[in-house]
């Protein structure tokens, strides 16, 4: 449906990642993976000027160390954004880092 409503038009330019987030994250939740962070990529790529950004910059690094054992390297993926992220989603990015930097 997302697609079809894209092609036409519907969706207002600004709701685009708002979507897309929400999209992705009923993806992960299905154990769709590969869709799910296809869509949070694609955030990353085209969308850096909007807040979704920071949500798919999170399960970029959840996925990195879950999925990929790259556990240093989400970590560090994360800690070089924490600076930038906005305070509302900052808590939840020093959690991420804690939770595994404690679990090593």
């Amino acid at each position: 449906m997302y697609d079809i409503l894209i092609k036409e038009n519907k969706i207002p330019e600004d709701n685009i990642t708002k979507y897309m987030s929400k999209i992705a994250v009923m993806l992960l939740d299905n154990d769709d993976y590969e869709n799910g962070m296809r869509y949070f990529n694609e955030i990353i790529d085209k969308y850096n000027n909007q807040k979704e950004v920071y949500i798919a910059h999170y399960y970029k690094a959840l996925d990195m160390i879950v999925n990929n054992g790259q556990t240093n390297e989400g970590i560090k993926y994360i800690e070089n954004l924490t600076n930038e992220v906005p305070e509302d989603i900052k808590e939840q990015y020093i959690n991420l880092i804690d939770y595994f930097n404690l679990s090593e």
